[in-house]
């Protein structure tokens, strides 16, 4: 069934737009800036080129995800999970990390419903900290 999860939050707007400012929602949950720059001392261009190689291939790692989910592969849903869990550590993607984190678990576990129903979250939270590090990578500069 495609119904909404009963803990899908439909924004007031209805454009489909995602709101950044929930109250809760601190900036650093989506991307921790300080921490991934603290990390490489602040260098720029290693900075630009984490972001860059993220950027360009988490969303391919996501798609063999899918696949592997779809297809039943413990094995390779289990390994690609923790490389999507491993990038986000690496430029300190949080939210995005937590969701990856708990993937990889019910991956290795073979709970394919769970891993199922995390991937719409992985999605979502993977759209909303691209758009963070496009802003951050706009500073490096």
């Amino acid at each position: 069934g495609n119904a909404p999860a009963p803990n899908d939050k439909v924004g007031p707007t209805g454009g489909g737009e995602i709101n950044l400012h929930f109250p809760s929602d601190d900036p650093a949950a989506v991307f921790d800036s300080k921490a991934f720059s603290n990390r490489l001392r602040g260098r720029s261009a290693p900075m630009s080129k984490i972001v860059n190689i993220t950027l360009d291939e988490t969303p391919k790692l996501m798609r063999e995800l899918e696949q592997a989910v779809k297809n039943r592969h413990q094995d390779t849903a289990g390994r690609l999970a923790h490389n999507i869990r491993g990038g986000a550590a690496n430029v300190s993607a949080n939210q995005f990390l937590a969701v990856a984190v708990k993937l990889e678990t019910a991956c290795k576990a073979g709970e394919w419903r769970e891993a199922e129903n995390l991937l719409p979250e992985l999605n979502r939270q993977f759209a909303i900290f691209e758009r963070a590090m496009r802003e951050f990578q706009k500073t490096l500069s």
